[in-house]
């Protein structure tokens, strides 16, 4: 079996196993945690960790970033990684996010079956013997899904006290304190068994999520100096 490209997805089910002994966070095992989704990110040479305003905050880079979520999305990415050689190796992901009240949730391939999470197809790959008699073609592939839930904390209290007094207490005017967890399960698959002699890889991990931000200023309510 010769491919640049499984030797590449061998070496990341190997990281991938070592993560899941070890406990490690994400970004420590396959390759495909490595990508970031968020096209807007992409956009932004992927600097949006602490972007909390737009339509789009980049909860895949930071869960907390949910907390600052309007509304129910729908989005999806694919693109062709490594155009020139070999032409055949996309990552893809479809997500959906809502959120209100300062409380946002990203649902990537969980919780049903059903759901596509974040797919990096490897393309495929041809398999021999010693002597080059071919054995047949195989996918290789990484499958990670994820779901994440930010909160906003003062944004959700001033939504709380604006339904529970006459005027909010306005104190997200003045900064944010958000926090986010997103869980993934990862699953690599680099050929059949009969090719590698073992199974799919398979290891979860969780992303922990904060931003702060202070305004001492709230030129908003009182603008002027």
């Amino acid at each position: 079996m010769r491919s640049s490209r499984v030797f590449a997805a061998i070496v990341s089910a190997g990281l991938l196993w070592c993560a899941g002994a070890t406990g490690a966070v994400s970004g420590s095992g396959a390759f495909s945690l490595f990508f970031d989704p968020s096209v807007r990110s992409q956009g932004m040479g992927e600097a949006s960790t602490a972007v909390f305003w737009g339509d789009e905050p980049n909860s895949w880079s930071n869960p907390a970033l949910l907390g600052d979520h309007r509304g129910l999305h729908y989005q999806w990415s694919r693109w062709q990684l490594v155009p020139d050689v070999p032409d055949d190796v996309y990552f893809e992901s479809p997500r959906v996010t809502f959120g209100a009240w300062g409380v946002g949730l990203a649902l990537l391939g969980r919780p049903f079956d059903s759901m596509r999470g974040t797919y990096l197809d490897y393309g495929l790959t041809r398999a021999v013997v010693e002597d080059q008699t071919p054995l047949g073609t195989f996918r290789s592939f990484e499958d990670v899904r994820s779901w994440a839930v930010g909160v906003n904390v003062l944004e959700l209290l001033d939504n709380v006290s604006g339904c529970a007094a006459d005027a909010a207490l306005g104190w997200s005017r003045y900064g944010d304190v958000s926090l986010g967890y997103a869980a993934k399960k990862v699953v690599v698959v680099l050929a059949p068994e009969t090719v590698l002699g073992a199974g799919p890889a398979r290891a979860e991990t969780c992303d922990l999520g904060l931003l702060l931000r202070a305004t001492p200023y709230n030129s908003v309510d009182y603008p002027g100096f």
